[in-house]
């Protein structure tokens, strides 16, 4: 009886460690955006954190200038700047994060950007891992080497998509209207990978290994200029390295193991 539950022990050890990586995740950021839509985002506190973190996002509420962000995820447009990247709509919104090495993180967000009548050619939203040098009233920073995704959608794009990383890649057309997407930055390897994912597709729509590992302090979202429109359902979340949950499984395979013995014993 006692080889066949250190068999069974063996044997869970050896399933949990080959299942870790799709069973198992754990959220660290949440926010499905159900504030309201007369209450700025910055300051206010997602749904899900680790700790006391709340949103730093653009606020400026100047005659002409709107780059504000409100807590149901809206971006109103701006009325100024209809040209050359320094808009002033340009609107930034940041939850601080740093990734540890030999995790799988996977950010999510939907996506819905809208843009205003005129002559507009170059209105989109972005969200993604970007560093601290990212703010929340700049230019989303597309040369960044940083994972991250940007939805065009204007006058002369029914939908375009970029994917960030170092050489950033395109895709010609999107599905339209509310977009999923997927970043998932895997850390386990000396040289980090990022898979990029369009509206739920079990299969990356773009992929990348770096040659040198970006530096991330913050993780959020973006919209240039005169791009409106909204956004929901923000997560993060972690699948920690294998051996960590071969740890903790085999710890309670152990305290399983000794309570059955002292239970035989007592009786």
């Amino acid at each position: 009886m006692r080889f066949r539950l250190r068999a069974l022990a063996a044997f869970g050890c050896l399933a949990i460690i080959a299942s870790s990586s799709t069973t198992y995740s754990a959220t660290i950021y949440s926010d499905d955006f159900s504030g309201s839509g007369a209450v700025l985002l910055n300051g206010t506190a997602p749904d899900v954190r680790p700790g006391s973190e709340t949103w730093s996002a653009a606020i400026s509420t100047a005659a002409n200038d709107d780059r504000r962000w409100y807590a149901n995820g809206s971006k109103p447009a701006s009325t100024t700047s209809t040209s050359g990247s320094a808009g002033l709509g340009n609107g930034n919104a940041f939850l601080p994060f740093v990734p540890e090495t030999g995790k799988i993180y996977t950010l999510s967000i939907l996506l819905d950007p809208q843009t205003v009548a005129g002559t507009r050619t170059d209105d989109w939203f972005a969200f993604g891992f970007m560093p601290s040098t990212a703010t929340t009233t700049a230019v989303w920073p597309t040369a960044a080497t940083n994972p991250w995704v940007f939805l065009r959608v204007d006058n002369t794009h029914a939908s375009a998509l970029a994917f960030g990383g170092g050489s950033p890649s395109s895709v010609g057309s999107a599905p339209a209207g509310p977009l999923n997407l997927e970043i998932v930055l895997n850390t386990q390897s000396a040289q980090w990978t990022v898979d990029y994912f369009v509206g739920g597709a079990v299969t990356p729509a773009s992929s990348l290994t770096y040659g040198t590992n970006p530096t991330i302090t913050q993780v959020g979202f973006g919209a240039f200029r005169q791009a409106i429109g909204t956004v929901d359902n923000f997560s993060l979340t972690v699948v920690p390295e294998p051996t960590s949950i071969f740890l903790v499984f085999c710890s309670a395979m152990a305290l399983g193991l000794i309570r059955t013995r002292r239970g035989r014993q007592v009786a």
